[in-house]
């Protein structure tokens, strides 16, 4: 009978663990695929509590080809200060316009923005974190803005946005990026796809691109911080 008992509560256990275990499935295959009909993927990975010393991380790549291509990082406490830390190979196929870029939490303008391999000022703009999340970003004598498609940027403490082009009249055009679902196996691991609309110039990514997941990365570390 305590035998029989054991077999029941068994398969019991078994039947409810089912739909934990495709739901599982399931996310790890919405995360893994997030980013398929993009131009790029960029996964920011943030610290840990136990480990406040360690480097913030945005990995750029091309999803068409799998290529790896860079590196960013910062470190606490300036979150807010991200730098090109490294090149997978000597030859990557797309090279960032910028080596630099400081947002002012305060003002919530970009106070630095260096050229790749230099240290001159090239890109200048405001990130406006209300009624929404918009980038606005000047460089070469361009303005470009972009606009979160909902009132809110975040998610259960996450990044969570869709990014649109606005236009003059100040409507919402294409999308240009937008942040996919946590990682199941990482906490506080975030994809950004990089929308094919902002494939503007041959070999590179241009200031705005950079500018958005410099913020977000800083967003990412914040809800990091308190995965265990």
């Amino acid at each position: 009978m305590v035998f029989g008992l054991l077999l029941v509560l068994g398969t019991w256990g078994i039947v409810f663990s089912i739909p934990f275990i495709i739901g599982k499935a399931v996310s790890e295959q919405s995360y893994a695929h997030a980013c398929d009909s993009d131009w790029l993927q960029v996964v920011l990975t943030g610290h840990t509590y136990e480990h406040a010393a360690q480097q913030n991380v945005a990995t750029f790549s091309v999803v068409e080809t799998g290529e790896t291509l860079w590196t960013w990082t910062s470190n606490d406490p300036l979150e807010d200060d991200f730098n090109l830390a490294g090149f997978n190979s000597t030859t990557p196929s797309l090279l960032p316009t910028l080596s630099n870029i400081t947002i002012d939490n305060r003002t919530n303008e970009i106070s630095r923005a260096w050229c790749r391999n230099s240290t001159k000022q090239c890109a200048t703009g405001y990130v406006w974190p209300f009624d929404g999340l918009s980038f606005e970003v000047q460089f070469n004598g361009t303005i470009t803005r972009m606009r979160n498609r909902y009132d809110y940027w975040s998610f259960d403490n996450l990044p969570s946005v869709i990014m649109h082009r606005v236009d003059e009249n100040g409507q919402l055009g294409e999308r240009l990026l937008q942040t996919s679902v946590e990682s199941p196996k990482t906490c506080g691991q975030l994809k950004v796809c990089v929308s094919h609309a902002m494939r503007r110039r041959e070999g590179l990514v241009d200031p705005d691109v950079l500018v958005a997941i410099g913020w977000l990365l800083e967003k990412v570390v914040f809800h990091r911080t308190h995965c265990t």
